[in-house]
C-alpha cells in the first residue's frame, strides 16, 4: 500500500479477552462407504466471549484431521468480521494442540485443557442432526450397479448427441410404457438456455404444467394427480463433479461407469406428488433408460424435427425387453387431438406464439423468461391476445436469425465458439445477443439478410423491432441512478449519451456508479438493455478497459461517435477486454489477501511517542521539515502540527505530529518505523527520547478498533451503525489534506487545480461512492459532501 495513514486508530481492541477453543467429535450418525460404515468425524473452532462458531467440517475419520487447515482458514475468512488471530487457544488433546500450533506460530499460546463450552456447542450440533440423511447414492434403495452402468453409457450417447441444441423445451413427447405402468407422461428436453442439459419425465402433461409454474424449489404444489403415479417427475441432468456431493464423485470413479466426458456427470434426480426427493428405484433407472434410447432412436428417424419443422409423429421402439412409444406433439397439448389419432400440425410464423417460459430471457440476463420479466411482461400487459412482448418477439427473431444463418453461412457464422463456453460464462448474456444483431457476413450484417429474405413474411412489429435493433450500440455505461423494481439511469462513458433504462432485475442488483458493458436499445419511446455481461466492474477498473480499448481499437480520447460502437470489430475489442479484466478480478480474489504495503512489508501501524521540552517546538518542527521528502506542516483540529513524509514524490512513508512537547510517529510497518526513527533522531540531535510504542495490526483488530475509535457514549451499542459513519467521515474530513499516490503524491484539494489530476480525482470519487452505496444505508459516507468539500459541481 503506498498511501500508509488513510486509518488510525485511537483505542486498539484488547486481543487477551478473545479465546478461541478448538475440538473433534464423533457424529451421532452412520454413512455407508462401499459395502461397510462408518462414523464420520465433526471439527470445530469456537471463538469466545462471543460464543461465534468459526468451523463446523465433518471429516473422515480414517484420515487425518485438518486441523492445521480449518484453523488458518477461520483466521483468514470467518464467518463474521474482518480476518483475525486468537490471543490464546484452548484445545481438549495433546495431539489436536501440536496441529494448532503449527498454524499459530510460537506468538499465540495454545493450551490443553476441558472445553465445556465447545461441550455444549456439540451437544445442540448433534439435536440437530437428528434429521440428517446419509450422503447422496447413485444405488439408491438396492439399485444393482449394472442398472446405473446401462443409464450412464445411455447418458452418454444423449450428451454427446446434444438434443437440446435444436430441441425447445416447450416440444414435449408424450411417453408410453406399458410393461413398466407407464401411460401418457410428459418428456421434455431441457438446455435450450445453454445451461441444465437433460431430460424431464413428468408423470402427466397437467404434472408438466403445474412444474412451470412455480418456481424452482418445488415447494407449495398441492394440485398434482397423486393417483397417477407416486412419482411426479423423473429427471437425468449434467453436472461438473465439482458441482456434486463426494460421495457421487467416489462411486462414479469406484464403479468406472461410462461418461461423454471426464468433467460431465449424469445425476438422476426423483420428485414425488409433493416435489420432494424421494429414493431412486430400480424402476426408475429402468424407465429413464428406456426413455433416452427410444428418444435419441427417434431422432434419428426423424430428421425433419432437427431442422425445427416437425410433424405430429408417433413411433414404437424395442427396448431391453420393453415397448416405448413417443408421440409428438403430446395428444393432451392440443384440445383437438384425441386418442382416435392426430392431425398434422403447420409450422407457425414467427410470433404465432409467445416466448416459452423456460427459455432464455431475450433481455440478456441468463436467466429462463420465467425467473425474469415474464411476471413483469404480463403485470405490462405485454403478454395479452394483442400480441407477443417485446422480449418475447426478440427471442422469436432471434431465434429465426439464427437458424437463418445457420442454413445460408454455416455453422461458423458467429465468430466465435459459443459451444466451447460454459453456461455460466458471465459473457453469453451479452455475446448471443451481440452475435445474433451485429455480426457481418459477406458484408452485410446477418440480421439484415434475414431481413430482406423474410421481409414479406415478418409482421409491422417484427420490422420495427429489427429497426431499433440496427441502431442499438454496445458501449461502457455507468449506473447514475437507480429506481429499484422499476429502472436505472446510466451515462455512456464512450459516447456522453444518458438514457433512463426500463431494468427491473438489473434495478434490483445495481448500484450507482457501477460500471456495465452492455447493448442498448431504443423502441417506441422506452429504452432498454438489449443484452449485458453479466458482472460489473468498478469505475477504477471500468477505466483501464476503456483506456486499453483505446489503445487497440485507436480511437482516441475524444467523445466517440455512436455509429463506431455499432461495429463489428469495435465490438469484439470491447467484449474480450471486458472479459480480461473480469478473469483478472477472478484471479485477484482467488489469492487469499496478505496485507501489505508498497514495499512489501508487513501491514502493521506502528505508533511511536516522544518527548521533548515545550520551548524547543519550533525548533524541532523546521529541522522535521528540511529533511528530504517532508510535505509542508499543516494544523490539525486539534491544534496540533502533522508533517507528511513522501518518498519518490507520491509513497508515503510516514508522519509526524508535534504537539506541545509530544510527537508521534506514525507508519505503516516495522521497517519504515526504524528508518523513519533514526532520521528524525539524527535530525534532533539524538535528543528525543521514546516513551512509547504501540503496534497495531490491521488483519487482526481492524473492525473492533473502527468502532472503538469513536468511544461511543453509554446509550449506544459496539455495533451501532452511527458509530462507523462518525470514524469514516473523521477520516475522510483528513483525507481531503493528504497526499494520495492515485493523484500522484497530491492532496485532493491540490488535485483540483490542474485539469488531469481533476479527472484522475473524480474517477476516485466515483470509486468511493461505488463502494459506499453497497455498504448499509446507515454507515454510507455521502460522497457529494466531499464534492462540495472539493468545489465540485
Amino acid at each position: 500500500m503506498a498511501q500508509g495513514n488513510l486509518f488510525r486508530f485511537q483505542s486498539p481492541a484488547r486481543p487477551s479477552e478473545v479465546e478461541w477453543v478448538g475440538g473433534r467429535y464423533a457424529m451421532p450418525v452412520t454413512v455407508r462407504e462401499g459395502d461397510s460404515t462408518l462414523q464420520p468425524d465433526v471439527l470445530l473452532w469456537l471463538e469466545l466471549p462471543s460464543g461465534l462458531l468459526l468451523t463446523a467440517r465433518a471429516t473422515d475419520p480414517r484420515e487425518p484431521a485438518p486441523i492445521e487447515e480449518t484453523l488458518r482458514e477461520a483466521m483468514a475468512r470467518p464467518p463474521e468480521g474482518s480476518p483475525r488471530r486468537p490471543a490464546r487457544v484452548r484445545v481438549r488433546d495433546s495431539s489436536f494442540a501440536e496441529e494448532a500450533r503449527r498454524a499459530l506460530g510460537n506468538n499465540i499460546p495454545v493450551v490443553v485443557g476441558p472445553v465445556p463450552e465447545l461441550d455444549a456447542v456439540f451437544a445442540e450440533f448433534s439435536k440437530k442432526l437428528s434429521g440428517w440423511s446419509p450422503e447422496p447414492s447413485y444405488l439408491g434403495d438396492d439399485v444393482p450397479p449394472s442398472l446405473v452402468e446401462k443409464l450412464f453409457s445411455e447418458a452418454a450417447r444423449l450428451y454427446r448427441r446434444a438434443p437440446w441444441k435444436v430441441w425447445d423445451e416447450e416440444q414435449v413427447l408424450c411417453v408410453d410404457v406399458p410393461e413398466l405402468g407407464i401411460r401418457r407422461q410428459c418428456l421434455s428436453v431441457i438446455g435450450g438456455a445453454g445451461e441444465d442439459f437433460g431430460l424431464l419425465l413428468f408423470s402427466s402433461f397437467d404434472t408438466y404444467l403445474a412444474f412451470g409454474d412455480f418456481d424452482e424449489d418445488f415447494a407449495g404444489v398441492e394440485d398434482l394427480d397423486e393417483s397417477k403415479s407416486a412419482t411426479a417427475l423423473l429427471s437425468v441432468s449434467f453436472d461438473h463433479p465439482r458441482d456434486l456431493p463426494p460421495s457421487l464423485v467416489r462411486e462414479v470413479r469406484q464403479h468406472r461407469w461410462p461418461l461423454a466426458r471426464a468433467n460431465v456427470y449424469p445425476v438422476v434426480l426423483t420428485l414425488d406428488t409433493n416435489r420432494r426427493p424421494r429414493q431412486l428405484s430400480g424402476q426408475d433407472y429402468r424407465v429413464m433408460t428406456a426413455c433416452v434410447s427410444a428418444l435419441l432412436s427417434f431422432l434419428d428417424r426423424l430428421p425433419a424435427i432437427l431442422d425445427g419443422d416437425p410433424d405430429t409423429a408417433r413411433e414404437t421402439f424395442q427396448q431391453d425387453g420393453l415397448s416405448v412409444t413417443l408421440t409428438f406433439p403430446h395428444p393432451d397439448d392440443f384440445d383437438e387431438i384425441d386418442d382416435s389419432g392426430f392431425e398434422p400440425e403447420q409450422a407457425p410464423p414467427v410470433t404465432a406464439r409467445h416466448a416459452g417460459r423456460n427459455d432464455p430471457c431475450p433481455c440478456g440476463s441468463g436467466k429462463k423468461y420465467k425467473k425474469c420479466h415474464l411476471d413483469g411482461d404480463r403485470a405490462a400487459g405485454e403478454s395479452s391476445s394483442a400480441g407477443p412482448s417485446i422480449h418475447e418477439l426478440d427471442h422469436l427473431l432471434a431465434t429465426a436469425i439464427a437458424r437463418f444463418a445457420d442454413a445460408r453461412f454455416g455453422e461458423g457464422w458467429q465468430g466465435v465458439e459459443l459451444d466451447t463456453l460454459s453456461g455460466e460464462e458471465p459473457v453469453l448474456p451479452l455475446l448471443i445477443p451481440w452475435v445474433t444483431w451485429t455480426v457481418t457476413a459477406e458484408g452485410k450484417r446477418v440480421a439484415e439478410w434475414f431481413e430482406s429474405a423474410q421481409r414479406k413474411q415478418l409482421s409491422s412489429d417484427e420490422l420495427e423491432w429489427i429497426a431499433a435493433q440496427k441502431t442499438a450500440w454496445l458501449s461502457v455505461w455507468e449506473v447514475t441512478g437507480v429506481q429499484k423494481g422499476r429502472s436505472v439511469e446510466v451515462r455512456d462513458l464512450l459516447t456522453g449519451n444518458t438514457r433512463t433504462v426500463e431494468e427491473k432485475l438489473g434495478s434490483e442488483k445495481l448500484v450507482p456508479r457501477d460500471a456495465v458493458l452492455a447493448r442498448l436499445v431504443d423502441y417506441r419511446g422506452t429504452s432498454l438493455f438489449g443484452g449485458m455481461f453479466a458482472r460489473t466492474l468498478d469505475p477504477i477498473d471500468a477505466a483501464e478497459v476503456m483506456r486499453r480499448f483505446r489503445t487497440k481499437a485507436r480511437v482516441g480520447k475524444g467523445v466517440l461517435p455512436v455509429e463506431r460502437l455499432r461495429e463489428e470489430r469495435i465490438g469484439r475489442i470491447l467484449i474480450d477486454g471486458w472479459q480480461e479484466a473480469v478473469h483478472a478480478d477472478d484471479r485477484k480474489r482467488s489469492v487469499p489477501p496478505r496485507l501489505t504495503n508498497h514495499d512489501g512489508d508487513p501491514l502493521l501501524f506502528v505508533t511511536e511517542s516522544f518527548l521533548f521540552e515545550a520551548e524547543r517546538l519550533v525548533e524541532i518542527e523546521k529541522r522535521l521539515q528540511s529533511l528530504e521528502g517532508a510535505v509542508e506542516a499543516r494544523e490539525t483540529e486539534d491544534g496540533e502540527r502533522e508533517i507528511t513524509f513522501l518518498r519518490a514524490g507520491d509513497t508515503v512513508i510516514g508522519r509526524a505530529i508535534l504537539g506541545n512537547g509530544a510527537m508521534r510517529l506514525e507508519t505503516n510497518s516495522e521497517r519504515r518505523a526504524a528508518a523513519l526513527r533514526a532520521r528524525v533522531r539524527k535530525a534532533c540531535d539524538g535528543k528525543l527520547p521514546r516513551v512509547r510504542r504501540k503496534v497495531l495490526d490491521p488483519a487482526t483488530e481492524l473492525s473492533a478498533s473502527l468502532r472503538d475509535g469513536a468511544k461511543p457514549p453509554a446509550t449506544r451499542t459496539p455495533n451501532d451503525p452511527s458509530l462507523i459513519l462518525e470514524a469514516k467521515t473523521a477520516h475522510y474530513r483528513k483525507w481531503l489534506d493528504i497526499p494520495v499516490p492515485f493523484l500522484g503524491g497530491k492532496s485532493p484539494r491540490a488535485a483540483m487545480r490542474a485539469a488531469e489530476s481533476r479527472t484522475k480525482l473524480d474517477l476516485l470519487l466515483r470509486q468511493i461512492e461505488n463502494g459506499e452505496s453497497r455498504q448499509p444505508e446507515g454507515e454510507r459516507i455521502d460522497v457529494n459532501w466531499l464534492r462540495r468539500e472539493l468545489g465540485i459541481e
